[in-house]
């Protein structure tokens, strides 16, 4: 109880300290604290909550997104989010984007306008690079080079089949929705998760294996893992 106490009454001096600063001087110590901090203290101390804090989301913003090709602030991607979202300031894009990197179920539009590579895993004859190819949702269809388009159908339901695929992940890196999973054709149902690294989107069944990428750049080091099966 007496630390606890003692814990409480370092914290409240050390409002009082940052309550003594100049303006100035108490944005430019805010600059330094973690997203969850910086949310915390403007709560707590009324005159960093009127302040502008933009600047400082924003640069939270880049730090954070670096590695999420998705969210990445490059000129389009601010385009985007200029055109899209209807949010005034960077603090409620960064929360935007906290929950949005945290979904887990994709929609019938991102399925047909991200771009896809497609493996087979090792039991239906995966063999790595030499046997991943792109591919496309699109209209209805999944479209693979020289193979004839497949049917698709998204359901918001729990799949007939458990995902078991990354039972032996023994981190949070794969995220697998419970609540979706896709059938293409006459094939195993597929299931659909994200990756908690680089958030892209991975489908797979025990002979596929399907991965959101940059059609630049390829699927990117965690996802391109999965993708090869390494």
């Amino acid at each position: 109880m007496a630390a606890k106490e003692s814990e409480e009454q370092a914290n409240h001096h050390h409002q009082l300290e940052l309550l003594s600063l100049p303006d100035e001087l108490l944005l430019s110590v805010s600059s330094f604290a973690p997203p969850k901090d910086l949310l915390n203290l403007q709560c707590v101390c009324s005159r960093l909550h009127a302040l502008d804090t933009d600047f400082i989301w924003q640069n939270l913003c880049k730090q954070r997104w670096q590695n999420w090709p998705r969210y990445k602030l490059t000129p389009s991607r601010l385009e985007w989010m200029d055109d899209n979202l209807l949010l005034s300031n960077w603090k409620e894009r960064f929360l935007w984007a906290e929950e949005d990197f945290a979904r887990t179920k994709i929609t019938r539009e991102e399925l047909e306008e991200l771009d896809w590579s497609l493996n087979f895993t090792a039991i239906a004859g995966g063999r790595g690079e030499e046997t991943t190819r792109w591919c496309k949702f699109r209209s209805g269809f999944l479209l693979i080079p020289v193979f004839m388009p497949l049917p698709y159908e998204i359901y918001d339901e729990k799949s007939p089949s458990p995902c078991t695929r990354f039972n032996n992940v023994k981190d949070d890196s794969v995220k697998t929705c419970t609540e979706q999973w896709l059938k293409i054709s006459n094939f195993d149902p597929h299931h659909i998760s994200r990756s908690t690294i680089d958030g892209e989107w991975i489908i797979t069944n025990n002979n596929v294996t399907i991965v959101s990428n940059d059609a630049k750049s390829g699927p990117n080091t965690h996802s391109r893992s999965i993708l090869l099966g390494t």
